[in-house]
């Protein structure tokens, strides 16, 4: 039942969201994952993540997007447990606003996004937030490409017996490509 909350919510919104020109944008975001505590940063090296999402625009300033997020980082040649694998990752699913200004032929955007992930055999909570810059690369504005940095956290919210059960935090910043209407 409670995994069914989050997709309640987003019928919710589309449904009773007056969505005029609904033209779907399209995101790629590959980039760098840096973890930024322990035991993460105890156990893993800087790796990578790339983010997919969609934007159902909301009017002149408002998105709601869909997020899909895969991060993964190696192990430290030394970490402080030992490992099944070589990596360590998490894939995620998620929603939220993101609001969007332009400034010139700038875009700037910044979103937050409620996320379920999965990491091995847990499911877990996870929240992010991002900011980015976009500038458009053709006279139609439908591709857009600028840099983005980010901040992902997963949360452990009961204690699991065998397990680390601090929250990870990770930065991630890359480049940022849009697909889309204007």
């Amino acid at each position: 039942m409670k995994k069914q909350v989050p997709f309640a919510i987003l019928f919710v919104l589309l449904a009773s969201a007056s969505v005029t020109n609904a033209a779907l944008n399209f995101g790629l975001m590959p980039g760098a994952a840096m973890p930024l505590t322990a035991p993460q940063s105890d156990i893993f090296k800087t790796g990578g993540s790339v983010v997919l999402k969609m934007f159902v625009p909301m009017g002149q300033t408002w998105d709601f997007s869909f997020s899909a997020v895969y991060l993964n980082c190696p192990v430290l040649e030394k970490p402080i447990v030992s490992l099944e694998k070589d990596y360590g990752y998490a894939s995620a699913f998620g929603l939220g606003p993101r609001l969007n200004r332009t400034f010139g032929r700038w875009e700037s955007w910044i979103d937050v996004n409620e996320l379920y992930v999965k990491t091995g055999k847990l499911d877990r909570f996870g929240f992010s937030g991002t900011l980015g810059f976009a500038i458009p690369v053709n006279e139609s504005r439908s591709i857009k490409i600028g840099p983005f940095a980010s901040y992902f956290q997963i949360v452990q919210l009961n204690n699991k017996n065998g397990y680390d059960n601090r929250d990870a935090r990770f930065l991630t910043f890359g480049l940022n490509v849009e697909l889309g209407s204007a």
